[in-house]
């Protein structure tokens, strides 16, 4: 089945525990000797490192703290927090000590840290001096890869007759959801492996159908991209197939198109230690959409966003909500869920990829002027 997923937990498991701080730190020796090789041509000023994988940080600081030649000011950025333990539980109590070492030497070492939720920035205030926190840690969400014309609100129609001009995306009220098409069509876009969410939902969404067998040939829910096979397996269990369709993976304009076209998109991600953290990229594709949008996510910076742009919000593990607050819009409930105009636009545009790219460049050019600590 095109995009099917098949997991080796074992493999994953062996990974962990052989390797620290993941399973790329075999890259890090060669990745340094490349990166020495550039750096002796000369016309690098600076080091950025980019995580996940953490491993890329062992190179960073390698590069920028070289045992010979000049110190380079070293900007760790970490797009989420350290996943070998705010994600995973270390395998071992040795690796957790590891683990731990690691993230705080980085995070000692390095002259800038960029976090990229406000909630990393605060967990680090318990990790490093208030002093160092105001000094060296700074905001830097992730961005969202759209035109200027999505970001305002005024790009093309999503397929519905729900084109927006330039006054109507600010004015102060909400959009109301346009009419669902026949069958109505529940989207959602990207990976699905280890998002329980997802199992809770299409549960939910047999039993609504099993005493509303109406609406069965009236709704289908459109899965786009990588999906794990414990999903289709339960699709299978459930009865859904004539409901669910699982489509693989598609390129990035396609998956932007089904978006658009929505009647609902459903929104679901991985939950646990250190996912309250996170804002997936995929909550500002699914916004600049303008279609309503049901989010399962826990309470965290991502559902505070979501919640704040019109979307409805329920627990990750309430598929009776979810499912709830999808056939309240496909209803047209007055309630239901629906795109608040002003408040996409403003999220979008400070987040836009340039506008975070002057904040990047702002950065660097400081600790340029800084030139490293010693």
């Amino acid at each position: 089945m095109k995009g099917l997923v098949r997991r080796d937990d074992a493999l994953r498991a062996v990974a962990r525990f052989a390797f620290v701080p993941d399973s790329y730190r075999a890259w890090t020796g060669p990745a340094i000797r490349a990166g020495r090789e550039r750096m002796a041509r000369g016309d690098i000023d600076a080091i950025l490192s980019t995580s996940p994988p953490e491993s890329c940080h062992l190179v960073g600081e390698a590069l920028a703290r070289p045992t010979a030649g000049p110190v380079l000011p070293w900007l760790a950025d970490f797009r989420d927090p350290w996943v070998g333990l705010h994600y995973r539980t270390p395998p071992t109590p040795l690796h957790a000590v590891l683990q731990r070492r690691l993230e705080r030497r980085v995070l000692d070492r390095a002259d800038r840290v960029l976090v990229a939720s406000h909630t990393h920035e605060r967990a680090l205030e318990g990790t490093l001096a208030e002093d160092q926190v105001r000094a060296r840690v700074r905001f830097l969400p992730n961005g969202a890869e759209l035109d200027e014309l999505e970001a305002n609100g005024n790009g093309p129609g999503n397929g519905h007759g729900n084109g927006h001009t330039a006054s109507e995306a600010s004015a102060p009220t909400a959009a109301a959801p346009t009419a669902a098409s026949d069958p109505a069509r529940i989207v959602y876009t990207g990976t699905l492996v280890e998002t329980p969410a997802m199992l809770r939902f299409l549960e939910a969404m047999a039993r609504r159908l099993s005493y509303e067998p109406g609406r069965r040939r009236h709704v289908e829910l459109l899965v786009a991209g990588p999906f794990g096979e414990e999903y289709a397996a339960r699709v299978h269990a459930l009865d859904l197939d004539d409901v669910v369709r699982f489509v693989g993976p598609v390129p990035n304009a396609e998956a932007r198109r089904l978006q658009k076209e929505a009647d609902v998109l459903l929104l679901v991600r991985n939950e646990g230690p250190g996912y309250e953290a996170m804002v997936p990229g995929k909550l500002y594709e699914y916004l600049a959409a303008r279609r309503p949008i049901v989010a399962m996510v826990g309470t965290s910076e991502a559902s505070g966003l979501a919640r704040a742009c019109g979307a409805a919000v329920a627990a990750p593990n309430d598929g009776e909500a979810a499912v709830a607050a999808v056939f309240a819009v496909l209803d047209r409930a007055p309630a239901a869920a629906r795109p608040d105009e002003p408040a996409i636009a403003a999220l979008l545009l400070a987040r836009s990829r340039r506008a975070l790219a002057g904040t990047l460049a702002a950065e660097l050019s400081a600790a340029l002027a800084g030139q490293g600590r010693a």
